[in-house]
């Protein structure tokens, strides 16, 4: 059976839903049983689609679910998502808004703090304590507290009788890169003292959780309380587990031509033809992030497992292939990857990481759920 939102556009991400459930049964073997997860959607859920992915997630009784901003989680409950949903970077803009849906705020400084109490003092209505999530900087040095700062958050915390913390994390720099091992076990043991410290102080039980995915894999020492999973659970391994591949991004071919010898095909003529050559021009284009450095045969789709290479610049809404040998038809498939190390070589031939790859695919992309 298969869910198929109303879209008409001829570019599809199908997304194996049985796939994610069993890599995130995988991860869930990694760590204790009274391990909580917190499961990370944000970048409408890695591309997979944030609502969808919600909703699978609902039944597996996850802690909290994790997106990035305040928008991302009203989107979440306006579609009726039950589960808790921690806003690892909220703006304080939005900090009213997060209140009246009840999402829980991560608070990585004195100013967020401040302007949080600010929030809640202006919003007569919520149910107190409100739960809020502490970071602490244990080495990424982006966002959180330093150790030298617990003291004051401590007293601040105590002071701020409408605040009650749930969780205490931070973010593991390299947890998939043995060249920094020496850095991930100094940041897990750093973390460790800063959280300790913070909450004998605050005299109540707290969840921990700096772990990621990689870190799930390679760090049981840093398990905590609970760990954050993302993009594990479509099948990005760190220990070279045999996961399952979630994503098939897949089009088709709008329009066949024969191009003499010779004649160029594209924008800016780009590519020229070395011989009489089929071109097959595609319904995807940058527009829909399949990305203009992957032009002119940096990268291939597959027509029934033929490699089919792009030629000439990838155009905003369409891109060509050349399919001379093959028996291409008009409205055939052409799929654009369907396995991880495809989307990896992707990356390479960008100059980027797997993140970007699938955060890129545009939302004007139907997404299918293979169920």
């Amino acid at each position: 059976m298969k869910f198929i939102p109303a879209k008409t556009r001829q570019t599809i991400l199908e997304i194996d839903v049985d796939a994610y459930r069993f890599n995130f049964n995988y991860f869930r073997n990694q760590v204790k049983d009274s391990t909580k997860f917190v499961v990370i959607i944000k970048a409408f859920a890695y591309g997979a689609g944030i609502k969808n992915i919600a909703k699978v997630l609902e039944n597996e009784k996850v802690a909290y679910l994790g997106v990035a901003c305040v928008d991302e989680g009203v989107e979440l409950k306006d579609a009726g998502i039950q589960q808790k949903i921690i806003i690892i970077n909220p703006e304080p803009d939005g900090f009213e808004k997060l209140i009246e849906y009840g999402l829980e705020p991560v608070i990585y400084d004195f100013e967020s703090l401040r302007l949080f109490l600010d929030a809640l003092n202006s919003f007569r209505s919520f149910h107190k304590p409100y739960p809020i999530h502490i970071k602490v900087d244990s080495g990424m040095h982006r966002l959180g507290f330093y150790i030298d700062q617990i003291p004051q958050l401590t007293k601040e915390l105590l002071d701020s009788e409408p605040l009650k913390v749930r969780s205490i994390l931070s973010h593991l720099v390299a947890s998939d890169n043995p060249k920094f091992d020496d850095y991930t076990r100094d940041q897990i043991s750093l973390f460790k003292e800063i959280s300790e410290k913070l909450i004998l102080t605050l005299g109540y039980p707290v969840d921990r959780h700096i772990l990621n995915s990689g870190g799930i894999e390679r760090f049981p020492e840093g398990e905590f309380e609970m760990v954050r999973l993302g993009i594990g659970n479509y099948g990005i391994s760190s220990d070279h587990a045999q996961l399952k591949n979630v994503y098939t991004w897949r089009t088709r071919v709008a329009q066949l031509k024969i191009v003499k010898k010779g004649e160029s095909v594209g924008y800016n003529r780009a590519w020229f033809a070395e011989r009489d050559s089929l071109i097959a021009t595609a319904f995807v284009g940058y527009g829909d992030g399949f990305n203009r450095l992957l032009s002119n045969g940096n990268w291939h789709m597959k027509w029934k497992g033929h490699k089919v290479p792009t030629v000439g610049s990838i155009c905003m809404d369409l891109c060509m292939v050349d399919a001379t040998g093959h028996d291409v038809k008009v409205g055939d498939d052409l799929v654009i990857f369907d396995c991880q190390e495809e989307i990896f070589e992707m990356a390479k031939k960008m100059g980027t990481i797997h993140y970007e790859v699938l955060t890129n695919i545009s939302k004007r992309v139907k997404r299918v759920y293979k169920i």
